[in-house]
């Protein structure tokens, strides 16, 4: 009398397929998600510089000096911002009396957003590619 085996489990070969499976879908996946992360990060400049426009507008109005020109600062201590909560992902803007108003810079160096007075913003790919300023959809600057 032979006794029957239950094999119960995965063989080899259908274990390596889902691997396979699985290594190819996350490969293609990958790129995605990097670049919605990248998004993110960039959000977080785009706030900082449309908080500093608005300083930058209302530090121009309070100081008027009667011409036509707006008198916006050079000096970042002098807007009405709260700082106290520092960029993750960017090094601490500056602002400028000329449009582009603000900048702020990626700690990692590859690329820098400004904002116009006009409220646009436009990338520097300082950093090399302009790629991932492309990706993200702002226009750029040499």
């Amino acid at each position: 009398m032979q006794k029957k085996i239950n094999n119960i489990g995965f063989t080899l070969v259908e274990l390596v397929v889902v691997l396979i499976i699985t290594a190819t879908l996350a490969t293609l996946a990958l790129p995605r998600i990097t670049f919605a992360i990248e998004k993110v990060r960039a959000k977080e400049g785009e706030q900082f510089l449309y908080t500093l426009l608005s300083a930058q507008k209302r530090y121009a109005i309070d100081n008027d000096n009667g011409d036509a020109t707006p008198d916006y600062t050079i000096d970042i201590g002098a807007l009405d911002v709260d700082f106290s909560r520092t960029p993750e992902n960017f090094d601490d803007p500056t602002v400028s009396a000329t449009s582009p108003l603000a900048q702020i810079n990626r700690n990692d160096g590859s690329y820098t957003l400004f904002i116009s007075d006009l409220g646009t913003i436009t990338c520097n790919c300082s950093g090399g590619s302009c790629e991932t300023c492309q990706k993200l959809g702002y226009a750029t600057e040499p």
